[in-house]
């Protein structure tokens, strides 16, 4: 080596074999105020290595705390990347004349056939004063 050079070693790594797939909810919004009717679900996910054999289950939490990012009550809620959810199918006092407000954290897991498994999940407000 010559004065005032210098040898650098990189070393390249390979991205693993099967990663998870990439998932997004599309519906309903961040904090959107769920009622007593039918709400759509939908999200989409795509695998990386284009699997397209996936799987998708959506679950709920509720209320969810986000302090502590964890509820007393986790559902799950319905299978498929399109789903038609009623709040007083998993709230028992959706609908019952009682005022509540909540936090909910909704997921949406998709897994590929590999079984690698991707997340996305949004807060949700449930407000229902009587």
């Amino acid at each position: 080596l010559e004065a005032g050079s210098s040898t650098i070693g990189i070393v390249v790594v390979a991205p693993p074999d099967d990663r998870p797939p990439a998932v997004q909810i599309l519906e309903p919004a961040i904090l959107a105020n769920v009622l007593n009717e039918p709400t759509d679900l939908v999200g989409v996910a795509s695998d990386p290595e284009g699997d397209e054999n996936l799987t998708y289950r959506w679950t709920l939490t509720w209320p969810y705390d986000r302090t502590t990012r964890t509820g007393p009550n986790v559902d799950v809620i319905g299978n498929g990347a399109t789903v038609v959810w009623e709040p007083r199918d998993t709230i028992s006092d959706v609908g019952t004349g009682r005022d509540l407000a909540m936090i909910l954290l909704l997921e949406l897991e998709a897994t590929d056939s590999s079984g690698n498994s991707g997340t996305a999940a949004i807060e949700l407000r449930l407000t229902q004063i009587n």
